[in-house]
């Protein structure tokens, strides 16, 4: 894949016009220029850096590989509900998480390099920006990065505000899992919950982590499949969509790869899930009508505020400049046009129980920025905006 970006953390929120004005500026001037950073993944131990092919130079960031063997294929410990928390696109140390989505390391071009160093799709920038070491692929913690100035909350801390208020959560259920080192086949299914039902301490809506919390699946959220533990570390992908709740408004990541360690706690609690990553891909489109909706109830939302509207059509040119990736893997390697943004966050997962499904719709109900029917611009937005990036 291609990335880009620079250092720190940052918000991408504009709450003062001031700094949107700032930062909108330096934006616009410095259009066109892609900067390249240090990115690292967040790897349980060296098993799960992969050689990719023979004699591949590049140690690709890559998910543990289905074990050999199973050591006992007809056991199943039951069912274990894990929410996750403690999301972040950042490692302690501030360097961006994430794996190597499209197992190509971009510009390597020593002898034996798989598919020759060449990007998984054509870039959008004006020359190709090559990727880190390991070929990790994490375009919007740049993204991210670069808006560190304006303030606001940046996507993981809003997801961990929800979370630890009890409003949302993505909820993965795995079973027919052995409970062992080893099993070849795990089955999983993920889901969205949008609040929790009842707590294990006594604010009664916040989560507490201790194996009692009951949180509510949203009706149609679900995507399911299955999965591989190999040395208990957990790996599971889809080649459907997987919805993280940001906001009012979905994040839906293509392709999604969730995978970390599996910890036995013994009881009451059962396992949980250490050094998670969650990384997959963000079509540009649905990033851009995500930013359009970030405001306050009582405020303009983002796409129509006329304070902010130069500045959401700068980020609109940004955005669409850092494409690294195909929304779904089987598309990459088809000589197409990058289409999404690519994403990595760490995860922690604890012990839940599920209640009652919900039927609250999975998004917040409409307003001017919601996206049209066919997702290219807003319904109402009073403005020029779009969510549309310029034709490959």
């Amino acid at each position: 894949m291609v990335h880009g970006s620079s250092m720190r953390k940052l918000p991408v929120f504009a709450a003062a016009s001031g700094a949107v004005c700032v930062v909108a500026c330096q934006l616009v001037a410095g259009i066109g220029r892609v900067e390249k950073i240090d990115i690292v993944s967040l790897v349980a131990d060296s098993s799960e850096v992969d050689a990719g092919v023979p004699n591949d130079p590049c140690l690709h960031a890559s998910v543990a590989a289905k074990p050999d063997s199973d050591p006992a294929p007809d056991v199943d410990i039951g069912q274990i509900t894990l929410g996750l928390h403690q999301l972040s696109l950042f490692s302690d140390s501030g360097v961006p998480v994430g794996l190597d989505l499209d197992r190509v390391c971009t510009c390597e071009g020593r002898p034996g390099t798989a598919y020759g160093g060449v990007s998984s799709c054509k870039p959008t920038a004006p020359t190709e920006v090559c990727d880190p070491p390991g070929g990790v692929d994490n375009a919007l913690a740049g993204l991210v990065r670069k808006y560190r100035d304006i303030p606001g909350f940046t996507i993981d801390e809003d997801l961990n505000i929800r979370i630890d208020r009890g409003q949302r959560d993505v909820i993965l259920v795995l079973s027919k899992y052995n409970g062992l080192a080893n099993d070849r086949q795990v089955d999983f299914r993920l889901l969205t919950s949008r609040g929790i039902e009842s707590a294990c301490n006594d604010a009664g809506s916040v989560p507490g982590w201790c194996g009692q919390d009951r949180w509510t699946p949203t009706s149609g959220s679900s995507i399911a499949g299955t999965g591989w533990v190999s040395n208990y570390q957990l790996v599971v992908e889809s080649t459907q969509t997987a919805t993280l709740p940001f906001t009012d408004y979905p994040l839906i990541v293509g392709s999604p790869v969730f995978t970390g360690h599996l910890v036995s706690t013994g009881p009451p609690l059962g396992w949980r899930v250490e050094s998670g990553i969650v990384a997959g891909r963000i079509a540009a489109g649905n990033l851009l009508a995500l930013m359009g909706n970030i405001g306050a109830d009582d405020k303009p939302k983002f796409c129509s505020d006329p304070l902010t509207s130069s500045f959401f059509t700068a980020l609109q040119v940004d955005i669409c400049g850092r494409r690294d990736a195909k929304e779904q893997k089987d598309l990459d390697f088809q000589n197409a046009g990058c289409d999404a943004i690519s994403v990595g966050l760490s995860f922690a997962a604890d012990p839940v129980l599920l209640g009652a499904s919900s039927e609250l719709p999975s998004t917040a109900p409409e307003n001017g920025c919601t996206p049209t029917a066919d997702g290219k611009r807003p319904v109402d937005s009073g403005t020029s905006a779009t969510y549309e990036c310029p034709a490959l």
